[in-house]
């Protein structure tokens, strides 16, 4: 697997998110997408961004919420894409686990 760092996206990375979302067959602008990265509730969402020598090669978004069903908050992934040329690295089992991490930090 190549070098990648997992780190939390913001509003910098919003050319990067809109190209990968594009991917995903979504219209979306990057003004779209710095405004609800503005918008998101910090303690209950984030995005992860996996980054390779500077370029966004994928990203993870997630969400905290309370469930009748369950005694504790519930941690859902809403997005994941990893860059179609950077698909089969192994990035997006990277995203996962880390993921994974941040949410059972927050409990």
């Amino acid at each position: 697997m190549v070098s990648v760092q997992v780190r939390r996206g913001g509003a910098a990375d919003a050319p990067s998110l809109e190209r990968l979302i594009r991917q995903l067959g979504y219209d979306e602008t990057a003004a779209d997408i710095a405004r609800r990265l503005d918008a998101l509730d910090p303690e209950h969402q984030f995005v992860l961004v996996a980054e390779h020598e500077a370029q966004v090669v994928g990203c993870v978004t997630t969400s905290i919420m309370h469930v009748l069903h369950r005694p504790r908050p519930v941690g859902r992934i809403s997005m994941m894409i990893v860059d179609e040329n950077w698909r089969g690295q192994r990035i997006g089992e990277l995203l996962v686990g880390q993921v994974e991490r941040e949410l059972a930090t927050l409990g």
